[in-house]
């Protein structure tokens, strides 16, 4: 069975933010660890129309482990999915099932792109609000931050992670840990100044 999730929210800056999410459930494992893959579109208006035109500026790709779930069977599951994926179950269910003891989910955000000409404005962490408020308010939730691919060449490693941890602890991702280079916080609430913005737009 695949769930089709659309969720709409208005913008300034654009005539509409589109976000459009779905969640796969087409075998036991994604149970243990939900798929959810995401569009960010926003809405240009045409010259001379009334008419809007839909133009997808970017994507967001994440995982929701089911901590109901005995907390080795997830590590393996995830070791089938990729390897981040694994060394962050790894983190959280093996050495550190502390950080989830009040956690019923735990949310990996693998990716969050925006196309390069359209950031700036804050579409990603209004997406990404979006999408936790819905999904992981209240959840522990986390991610790698390494550069995406059009930044790689750009910085060095080091700088890369620097720039991401400042770009997705805006996101309220608060806690960090160096040597595997995951962010992340427990008990998600979207931020303030993030709920401002929003809420303006």
């Amino acid at each position: 069975m695949i769930s089709n999730l659309h969720i709409q929210q208005n913008h300034k800056y654009m005539k509409d933010l589109e976000l459009e999410f779905t969640a796969q459930y087409s075998d036991s494992n994604n149970l243990m660890i939900t798929p959810f893959s995401g569009s960010i579109k926003i809405y240009l208006e045409q010259d001379d129309l009334e008419e809007y035109k839909s133009l997808e500026i970017g994507h967001i790709k994440a995982y929701r482990f089911d901590l109901s779930y005995n907390y080795l069977d997830l590590t393996l599951a995830a070791d089938h999915i990729t390897q981040d994926v694994y060394y962050f179950a790894n983190f959280f269910l093996q050495e550190n099932p502390h950080l989830i003891e009040f956690s019923f989910y735990l949310f990996y955000l693998d990716r969050a792109f925006i196309q390069p000409e359209y950031r700036g404005k804050d579409y990603g962490l209004k997406a990404l609000s979006i999408f936790l408020k819905l999904f992981a308010a209240g959840e522990t939730v986390g991610c790698f931050p390494s550069p995406i691919e059009d930044l790689k060449d750009k910085y060095t490693d080091n700088r890369g992670k620097l720039i991401m941890k400042k770009y997705w602890s805006k996101l309220g991702l608060n806690k960090y840990e160096s040597e595997q280079n995951i962010l992340w916080t427990e008990q998600w609430n979207s931020p303030n100044w993030l709920e401002e913005q929003i809420s303006k737009s």
